[in-house]
């Protein structure tokens, strides 16, 4: 199962995204596990992180996590910054659940393949092999989106 792991600063807006999260889990039923922990608990096995934009270059770079694996938020003018350090989509302030849902979806649902000959992996709107950007077309991303994510089921 998807799991999807935010990490905050513990206080009221916190508090109000863990009991939002205990509500859609129950009534929406969600299709991936959704938890929200301190700044400080990080833990590794996650599918997707949500994390303040300053924290990418040291979830990157101490603990492995791939950029495609990581929804950055914080104020608009940082939203250059987190995109260009790799983030797969960025959340600007303020947000809530709804916004954050909308955004993992195609993040979580996207392509990452491991072949003799390196990585390749196609999320949201990027593609890249080996980390390296790929410059596409945005039906031929599509195409290798759809043969990634299906990569070994033939």
């Amino acid at each position: 199962m998807e799991s999807l792991c935010c990490l905050m600063h513990h206080g009221p807006e916190a508090d109000t995204l863990i009991h939002r999260i205990a509500e859609w889990q129950i009534r929406e039923r969600l299709p991936y596990i959704l938890e929200v922990r301190p700044l400080d608990q990080f833990s590794s096995g996650f599918s997707l992180y949500v994390i303040p934009w300053y924290l990418i270059p040291d979830l990157l770079e101490k603990h492995g996590v791939m950029p495609g694996q990581i929804i950055g938020y914080g104020p608009g003018a940082s939203l250059y910054v987190a995109m260009q350090q790799g983030c797969a989509d960025y959340l600007k302030d303020p947000w809530d659940l709804e916004e954050l849902l909308v955004r993992a979806e195609p993040v979580l649902h996207s392509g990452h393949y491991q072949l003799s000959w390196g990585e390749v992996t196609c999320n949201g709107h990027r593609s890249s092999i080996n980390g390296m950007d790929l410059v596409l077309p945005s039906q031929v991303h599509q195409i290798a989106r759809i043969l990634v994510i299906n990569a070994g089921c033939v």
